[in-house]
């Protein structure tokens, strides 16, 4: 069987240089495309298939990406595959005919909420449909009903050995105390600046965080990491790594609090870790536009850092299991900050703890995620809630009278006896 998996982004096959790494600094979609490809084609080497990766982009020549072909654009068309599967801007130009593969069926990764668009153009060449969380497939089966549900693939293991000082156990992550116990209380933010991302709400928010540990006499920084750059748009702006005018809308909010109390950072590859982990707590994409499964919340997570952010679209799939943390509105964020630092310091390292465990979770779901792939690609739709399942259902509804008929008839017989004594 020949498979065919597409990255958007070229980047990646030259910073991406172990097979079993954190994002190197790309977007999320093309990471977790790449991680699959890396992954299936260390699971099925004894099945003989054959895994290719396909880029958009107009390199003429064929290379090596951890041992898996990459194919250029101009040579796609002399390739048969057993199934592709595709994502994003690659979607419309088989719609739209501007590229052509030769490929007995497609399978579409839906990676937004409510994407009509994408589903739409899908099903008119046939793809078959898979939403990458949770909360993707509830607000997606809205628009086309059933369809495959598998999440993306996730290891917080790697993202913890990635730190220069690697922890002994989970323990040594979840040491680091309150606010209260240590000099400085340290905000986290990870994601593009782009206004999607939605990092000038936390902007907005800063001044009164800023007041409130200004007459607590708490020291205060909020490390952000990320830039347009994450997503190859514009970095205009003289100062800050994002277009012009996200870059002066930001100074409006922070003032003279860029590179006194908000540092930037930019677009990091792993070393972004050693930041994350000296964080006490972490924003993320407060109202959850266009999230999906939103790995940026897991990467916190998985070093012990609670995070703050919405149940709005996929970040709801985490933040249904953190009340105390999540926000109906962005000018909460103040007040989840303030908060936080007014608590105790068992309740701090209790929310740790459950961030940590959150992280784990989704991280052993990995292997089961690969298998799911295997499954799905080895038989069209296996996931999808087919109307001949309704006979499973018939079965539970008849199992469950005959359980409920039973419990009446021994009560019956019970109360004969009883009486009759």
């Amino acid at each position: 069987m020949k498979i065919l998996i597409y990255l958007e982004q070229e980047k990646i096959l030259n910073i991406m240089k172990k097979k079993k790494q954190p994002n190197p600094g790309v977007g999320g979609t093309t990471f977790t495309a790449a991680r699959l490809a890396l992954s299936l084609q260390e699971e099925i080497e004894t099945f003989g298939y054959d895994i290719r990766i396909f880029l958009t982009t107009k390199c003429s020549n064929f290379s090596l990406f951890h041992g898996i072909e990459v194919i250029p654009l101009n040579q796609i068309k002399f390739f048969n595959f057993d199934c592709s599967i595709i994502t994003g801007d690659l979607i419309n130009d088989l719609y739209e005919k501007i590229i052509s593969i030769n490929s007995k069926r497609f399978i579409s990764c839906i990676r937004h909420p409510y994407d009509y668009d994408k589903i739409w153009k899908s099903k008119k060449i046939k793809s078959e449909i898979v939403s990458v969380s949770e909360a993707c497939y509830l607000s997606n089966f809205l628009i086309c009903g059933t369809h495959n549900q598998i999440d993306n693939i996730f290891n917080a293991k790697i993202i913890r050995d990635s730190l220069s000082v690697l922890p002994k156990s989970p323990i040594d992550i979840l040491k680091k105390t309150n606010a209260n116990d240590h000099e400085t209380f340290r905000v986290g933010y990870m994601g593009a600046l782009v206004s999607s991302k939605g990092f000038h709400l936390v902007a907005k928010n800063w001044s009164k965080i800023s007041e409130y540990c200004k007459k607590n006499n708490q020291k205060l920084k909020l490390e952000v990491i990320g830039g347009s750059e994450l997503y190859e748009f514009e970095e205009s702006h003289k100062t800050l790594p994002c277009s012009k005018v996200y870059g002066d809308l930001i100074q409006k909010y922070l003032g003279d609090k860029i590179n006194k109390s908000v540092f930037f950072h930019g677009t990091l590859g792993p070393e972004r870790y050693q930041i994350m982990n000296k964080c006490d707590i972490a924003i993320v994409n407060p109202n959850g536009d266009g999230e999906s499964f939103c790995t940026s919340i897991l990467e916190w997570f998985s070093l012990g850092v609670p995070v703050i952010s919405s149940l709005n679209y996929g970040t709801s799939d985490y933040m249904k299991y953190f009340e105390e943390l999540t926000i109906s509105n962005p000018s909460q964020i103040s007040n989840r900050i303030i908060k936080f630092l007014k608590y105790d310091k068992n309740k701090v390292e209790k929310l740790k703890l459950r961030s940590f465990l959150m992280a784990n979770y989704y991280s052993s779901k990995e292997l089961l995620n690969i298998q799911k792939w295997l499954l799905l690609i080895n038989k069209s739709n296996i996931f999808v809630n087919r109307v001949a399942t309704i006979k499973v259902y018939l079965y539970v509804i008849k199992n469950f009278i005959k359980v409920i008929r039973n419990l009446l008839l021994n009560l019956i017989v019970n109360f004969i006896n009883l009486i009759t004594k």
